[in-house]
């Protein structure tokens, strides 16, 4: 059986990209012929992708994500297509969201023979979009592209630290900021910071570290230093932060929302990410109660087990097998 993973022109950090590469090197250890194709073009119609993609000849087609359109132009190939998260569609309103709809959801759902949606709650957001081809959506979640694990001696921090991942205005950066106002700690921000949570920052007096184009070495070592991560998003379609502050045996915050409450289990504190005040609590709890601490480090390590690269390399490969045999 021979698969070829597609992955969207020039990459991009920290996601899905990390994820199928760690995918791919899992699949390289079971004997299966496996090929990583970048895309080359960012266009609609990338003509020359297309043909090197069908002179492949591959039994498997797996689009990995945010290049659905291609299914289009794989007829009668066995392609799956990887939707992460269908949170953009929904923000938009009318000719770009009916252009989307059609062009990165409904035609690419209809020419795959199968859909990965990363947790339930974009399962269930597919359902309600492609009722027409629901019954081809699998639940196939993700495992984190970096090699993560707890530090075997932590050295105590001067100042509790915290990390927060990203600075997209849904990772919900500034409340997290509001939230930590009148609490001792450092935050490091993973993400370039935009002024209006600057000017908050410098107004409220909060020590903060910026961190923008590191590397995934330095990503790690952050995670593994910090003493919290805080991950409280207005929507997500599944959360890799969770899995990778739980990997690094550090508690995690996050929101009290789906997907995160399923990715999390019982290893994270939930917050109403739209509650400054029960952000503020959460993190107040965390920092006083060692004891507090260390239940959501051990169940975070538990939960985190369920993600490894390995079970979700096989979820992966038990798939590709039976979209082969069924075209047999």
């Amino acid at each position: 059986m021979k698969v070829v993973l597609i992955m969207r022109p020039g990459g991009g950090g920290y996601s899905l990209e990390l994820v199928y590469q760690k995918i791919y090197a899992e699949l390289g250890k079971l004997n299966i012929e496996i090929v990583m194709y970048q895309m080359q073009s960012n266009t609609l119609v990338p003509i020359d992708d297309i043909k090197k993609l069908r002179n492949l000849n591959a039994d498997v087609y797996h689009i990995c994500g945010d290049v659905s359109y291609l299914a289009i132009y794989l007829l009668g190939r066995n392609v799956i297509l990887t939707i992460h998260d269908i949170g953009h569609y929904f923000s938009l309103k009318g000719l770009k969201k009916f252009a989307y709809k059609i062009l990165w959801i409904n035609l690419p759902a209809y020419f795959s023979r199968m859909i990965f949606a990363s947790s339930e709650k974009t399962q269930q957001r597919l359902s309600s979009v492609i009722s027409f081809s629901k019954e081809k959506i699998r639940h196939v979640p993700l495992c984190t592209g970096l090699d993560i694990s707890p530090v075997a001696s932590k050295k105590p921090s001067d100042i509790f630290t915290i990390l927060h991942i990203g600075t997209a205005a849904h990772k919900n950066l500034s409340n997290v900021i509001l939230a930590i106002e009148h609490l001792k700690c450092r935050l490091v921000i993973v993400g370039k910071i935009n002024s209006e949570d600057l000017l908050l920052l410098s107004k409220l007096d909060i020590k903060f570290t910026s961190l923008v184009d590191i590397t995934n070495e330095e990503l790690v070592a952050h995670y593994q230093n910090a003493d919290l991560v805080t991950f409280p998003s207005f929507h997500e379609g599944f959360g890799l932060p969770i899995i990778e502050a739980q990997s690094a045996g550090v508690p995690m915050l996050t929101s009290a929302i789906e997907p995160m409450t399923e990715i999390a289990g019982s290893g994270a504190h939930f917050v109403n990410p739209h509650s400054v005040s029960e952000i503020t609590k959460g993190i107040d709890k965390i920092i006083n109660n060692q004891e507090y601490q260390q239940h959501l480090v051990t169940q975070g390590l538990r939960n985190a087990e369920k993600y490894s690269a390995k079970l979700i390399t096989m979820t992966h490969l038990n798939l590709y097998k039976e979209l082969f045999g069924a075209s047999k």
